[in-house]
């Protein structure tokens, strides 16, 4: 039995029209393109990880931010991902038992 994330890409309303998903990469290995309309859940060991968000713009990877976390096994986690309002600043990450 492992872990689960589920992650979310959320957007400000005036950011509608731009950046269509959001590139996770979990502990610099696993690649996941996470759509701006939908949830994408993720099958993890339990232990010790972190997790690098960003997104794509005009070539571009902007946005980045980064947080580690702890998982048990069993629990599952809702990773959510804020863009700046600035596309050159960080963007916000949330951890939280789901």
């Amino acid at each position: 039995m492992s872990a689960k994330l589920i992650l979310r890409f959320k957007k400000n309303p005036l950011q509608i029209f731009q950046w269509n998903s959001l590139d996770a990469v979990i502990d610099q290995k696993m690649s996941i393109k996470v759509p701006w309309t939908q949830t994408v859940e993720y099958n993890i060991d339990e232990g010790h990880h972190n997790i690098q968000m960003s997104f794509s713009y005009m070539g571009a990877d902007v946005g980045k931010s980064q947080k580690e976390f702890d998982i048990k096994e069993g629990q599952t986690l809702c990773i959510t991902y804020k863009p700046p309002i600035v596309v050159y600043n960080s963007g916000a990450i949330t951890i939280e038992k789901a």
